[in-house]
């Protein structure tokens, strides 16, 4: 089984529908949600007529937008305006403190606090808890221990594990000689944040998929995933899991309504032509059987 699955549902109105373009039109047949967004009600209102045949994801979000939980309870994840600003690579060493530190204490109970509050948005419109996480915050341990703190493992139907394999790109240089050098590093980090959490993932590791998107990140184009693909598949097989294949096709032409309008890193992200080339991979790639 191969899911084809695209990030990022209920930003806004203008995204979403982009998104369902993908599975009318194409491959796609999973999505994750931002529970956090204020479109979330009339976005879901749109998915409902395609949810028998779409899985629908949890999409924890630690990194735009407003914050679900009351903003004065997390002062150290939002802004001044209540937004969701934190840094991957600061939760990330944050995470590395130790765990009797106030501080780290104090960054997880916020961070459990927020997710929870995300996770009781999400309870209103699923019943099957599939969790994956905005720009990947699930990995770092400590966010991983806050999610254990609101649903224990076995409540968790599904997980992405964001540890892309190497091996398909090294046997592919053709490939591998167009990765950006800054989507290698961010598959390293994955990887190491997996080894540190190893015990926090490991009751996961059957309800996973063997995972592929970052280190086409950012273009997710038809031609590079077509030759990818195959060799995901036979990963997948030798372990007995799906695959899994993420890109984001939801662009924007106007970045007004947005999540966070004055975040420039992710409206930039919406803007870019980008998003064109993974939309047009969902609705192209030809389907396959492993």
């Amino acid at each position: 089984m191969i899911i084809y699955h695209a990030d990022d549902y209920a930003a806004n109105k203008e995204i979403s529908e982009r998104i369902l373009e993908c599975h009318r039109e194409g491959v796609l047949n999973s999505v994750s949600v931002l529970f956090n967004s204020p479109h979330v009600a009339e976005c879901m209102e749109m998915l409902k007529p395609y949810r028998e045949k779409l899985h629908i994801n949890v999409h924890l979000n630690l990194a735009e937008g407003p914050s679900a939980a009351d903003p004065r309870k997390v002062p150290f994840l939002v802004d001044e305006r209540g937004m969701l600003r934190t840094s991957f690579f600061w939760m990330f060493l944050i995470s590395l403190l130790p765990k009797w530190s106030n501080k780290r204490r104090e960054w997880k109970k916020q961070v459990a606090l927020e997710l929870g509050a995300q996770l009781a948005i999400a309870r209103q419109y699923v019943s099957s808890i599939r969790i994956d996480s905005h720009q990947h915050y699930h990995m770092i341990p400590m966010v991983m221990e806050a999610i254990y703190e609101n649903i224990k493992p076995e409540k968790i139907d599904y997980m992405r594990i964001t540890t892309e394999p190497i091996m398909p790109y090294l046997t592919h240089p053709e490939v591998l000689l167009t990765i950006k050098p800054i989507n290698l590093v961010k598959c390293l980090i994955l990887h190491t944040c997996k080894l540190l959490g190893h015990r926090l993932f490991a009751p996961l590791m059957h309800k996973t998929a063997v995972f592929c998107g970052i280190m086409m990140s950012g273009h997710m184009d038809r031609k590079r995933v077509s030759i990818i693909r195959p060799a995901l598949c036979k990963i997948a097989k030798r372990k007995g899991l799906p695959v899994e294949i993420l890109a984001h096709p939801g662009g924007v032409t106007k970045p007004d309504d947005l999540l966070d309008p004055e975040n420039e890193g992710c409206v930039q992200f919406y803007l870019s032509e980008g998003r064109s080339v993974d939309h047009d991979m969902f609705c192209t790639i030809k389907k396959t059987k492993q």
